[in-house]
């Protein structure tokens, strides 16, 4: 049976408008590799649980999904809707748009934690790009009422808008436009292809053709989709009763057997296909020597079967290899380098991260109960003498050299470190085997902790750049166009004129410092000391990173463009009405709303705004002014007021009962002042830069270890350092109010 035939026997007695699925339509042109797809997001239109989307409401909602995050998450949490965790994460969209005649479009961007869906798709789209689809999930805005379709009045859930958070979800069998107020949108049917469906005036010709009869009395005008579907099925039915000669039957079953012959033949191939690329990556993810994997490769690349068992033949080959030489480097039998399996220095990594609290470690290996065990089991140092010891020294070399060979894939092909790379393992030596170890996992606990917490300054960061030096760095706003002149026959185009622009400059500076281990603190066994360091330095890290981007705001730094203060009257941009849960309050924020949507283009003059409730505008206050702040956006009336009337900023910075657009910020130090901010895609606010593009801390072992001790008078140091800069690229996407 073909796709298409199987797809209308799962769809018979259901009632499905094929409306608005994401789907994959084409590989980006120039991407051989398959990282980036072409995607349908949602078509304008109703979609399955009658649910209406307006061509306006989709054009609005290009922004919301320009970046939205991909998740592939397992059927059980898909179905009952629990936290998506950033480790599902296999990509993101960008290039959202509206294109006329299709919907709302975009470009999916996958990355390495999604290349298992990379190979699928590259393995299955050309002949079975039915295989994975999206299924988006986003809150949205509704109401009830009545569109005609077929000729009658339904009832539907009109979208007026679509909100963010939006992402997307990799399912393997796509819904219509998604489930909006948060529900998951993945359905149990296929969906039959537009071009195979018939339209109302088709069904008629048939029937007028085959069993007129049917349609006596029927208004062929008013009748609806389901009373055609239902005189259609009739009329099947009854040819179906008549029976055949079997010599007429014979060719058309002949026919039928050929076409299922081809199907299954093309399935397999597809199958086989995946089924290849499975056991290449699994392989590939082994290390295993290259005569083993010849030997696996034999085995089961034109095998189809289950995963498990590639699994349980790679694990096989590593312990016959463990059996042949503890050291893990095979001689004798024509192996001429070592071999790295996990049990040696890769499960002591994973002990030591587990210990330390690193999440998502990828071994079974067990955690180290306290650090005084790990250093012994790493170092042979079992009285931690500091002495050299001469336990292992080979599986100490073993450490060392896999710690060299990370540092090589740490630089890019311009002798650059790559970002989020630790660039420490440049010092590694050889008598350093611990405190390189101690390092690894400190770096990666340091960059779990600086992730982790959030001062929402990337609400208000426009630009990310990399800066590859220590010298200035140029910002340049070119000022906007004015509108196209007209242009008459026989007449020469006119040249734009000079555009005029405004300019800052920066510099990226260090920031960091020494962190200690002691000798004392190896030998009382006192994990939670250097859990408590290394937590509270990726925290203040992330905090002084952030007090940095928000003290633009905060200290209302010069804007070099013009060399005025950031908020100022000459900017439009300076309120001083407080802000207080009233009648008072509401007006002071429409009037600060309209202010910064009445902001205008530098060179035209045109206003950059429209309706704030399009915009998504961000309130930013203190914590003192937390209750204001949600009480005013929860209110549907005037809070405080008699007669309360129809409070115009109810529900304008997001869901009342968790507001996702007030920003409570405890870096804050004045009590009373506030801020309305655009989104940083709408326009320039304030660009970062990061030399060499490294955005998260760094970690170092320092240097000059002393040969032959543990550690230079005893203790053990690291230096954690952060290097950025950045300035204000433009003031007229934000306001603040100096009460």
């Amino acid at each position: 049976m073909s796709h298409q035939a199987r797809a209308r026997q799962a769809e018979q007695g259901q009632f499905h408008v094929s409306v608005g699925d994401v789907r994959v339509l084409q590989r980006v042109a120039g991407d051989e590799q398959g990282w980036k797809w072409e995607v349908l997001i949602i078509k304008p239109g109703l979609g399955a649980g009658r649910q209406y989307f307006p061509e306006s409401t989709l054009r609005q909602a290009v922004s919301v999904f320009e970046g939205a995050r991909v998740f592939c998450l397992d059927d059980e949490q898909h179905a009952s809707k629990r936290d998506k965790s950033a480790k599902q994460i296999v990509g993101y969209i960008d290039q959202t748009r509206y294109e006329d005649g299709k919907g709302l479009v975009g470009r999916l961007n996958l990355l390495p934690t999604g290349d298992w869906l990379r190979q699928s798709l590259m393995a299955s789209h050309h002949e079975r790009p039915d295989l994975f689809g999206l299924s988006i999930d986003a809150p949205g805005e509704a109401r009830a009422t009545t569109i005609q379709q077929g000729g009658e009045k339904i009832s539907v859930q009109e979208f007026l808008s679509i909100r963010q958070p939006a992402t997307v979800d990799v399912v393997w069998n796509p819904g219509t436009k998604g489930g909006f107020q948060r529900a998951l949108n993945a359905v149990a049917t296929s969906h039959q292809p537009e071009e195979e469906r018939m339209d109302k005036k088709q069904i008629i010709q048939i029937l007028q053709a085959n069993r007129p009869d049917l349609l006596t009395g029927v208004d062929l005008e008013a009748v609806s989709d389901e009373k055609l579907a239902a005189l259609l099925a009739q009329a099947t039915a009854k040819q179906a009763e008549e029976p055949k000669p079997q010599e007429e039957n014979k060719p058309a079953e002949e026919k039928q057997a050929a076409a299922r012959q081809v199907d299954d033949a093309q399935a397999r191939q597809v199958d086989l296909r995946l089924w290849q690329w499975d056991v290449r990556q699994a392989l590939d993810e082994s290390k295993l020597p290259e005569a083993c994997l010849k030997d696996l490769r034999a085995r089961f690349m034109d095998q189809p079967g289950k995963l498990e068992q590639v699994q349980q033949a790679i694990k096989a080959e590593r312990e016959k290899i463990d059996a042949i030489s503890q050291s893990g480097k095979v001689s004798g039998l024509g192996f001429a380098r070592e071999v790295a399996v996990e049990g040696s220095f890769e499960r002591t990594q994973a002990s030591l991260d587990k210990m330390l609290g690193v999440k998502d470690v990828k071994s079974d290996a067990p955690a180290f109960v306290g650090i005084r065990q790990a250093y012994e089991h790493i170092t042979g140092d079992k009285g931690v003498t500091g002495q050299r010891s001469s336990y292992a020294q080979e599986y100490l070399q073993r450490m060392v050299q896999a710690a060299r060979a990370y540092q090589a894939e740490s630089i890019d092909e311009f002798g650059q470190a790559k970002p989020g790379y630790a660039t420490w393992a440049m010092q590694a030596q050889l008598s350093s085997s611990w405190p390189l170890a101690m390092a690894n996992t400190l770096y990666r606990r340091l960059s779990q902790e600086y992730a982790e917490v959030d001062y929402m300054e990337s609400r208000i960061i426009s630009n990310r750049r990399r800066v590859i030096d220590f010298r200035s760095v140029e910002i340049n706003r070119i000022n906007y166009s004015p509108d196209l002149p007209s242009v008459n026959e026989d007449t020469d185009y006119t040249e734009l004129a000079t555009i005029g622009e405004e300019g800052a400059n920066y510099k990226v500076s260090k920031r960091g410092r020494i962190i200690t281990i002691t000798m004392e603190t190896i030998m009382n066994d006192d994990l939670s000391a250097v859990q408590r360091m290394v937590r509270n330095e990726g925290r203040a890290a992330r905090r002084t990173f952030a007090r940095f981007v928000w003290n633009f705001l905060m200290s209302n730094a010069t804007y070099d463009g013009d060399s005025v203060a950031l908020f100022h009257a000459s900017h439009g941009n300076l309120g001083a009405t407080a802000l207080t849960a009233d009648a008072t309050g509401v007006t002071a924020v429409v009037n600060r709303l309209n202010a910064l949507m009445n902001q205008t283009e530098p060179g035209t003059s045109e206003r950059l705004g429209g309706a704030w409730w399009n915009a998504r505008p961000q309130l930013a206050v203190p914590t003192a002014l937390q209750a204001i702040a949600k009480q005013l956006n929860q209110s549907r009336g005037i809070p405080g007021a008699a007669n309360q009337g129809d409070n115009p900023i109810a529900g304008l910075f997001g869901n009342p009962d968790n507001p996702e657009r007030i920003l409570v910020n405890p870096l804050f130090t004045d009590t009373s002042d506030w801020y309305l901010l655009r989104q940083p895609t709408d326009g320039e606010m304030i660009e970062v830069g990061f030399l060499n593009g490294q955005e998260s801390p760094e970690l170092f072992l320092a240097d000059n270890q002393q040969v032959g001790q543990m550690f230079m008078a005893d203790k053990l140091q690291y230096k954690t350092r952060h290097i950025y800069g950045g300035e204000i690229a433009d003031f007229r996407m934000m306001d603040k109010s100096v009460v």
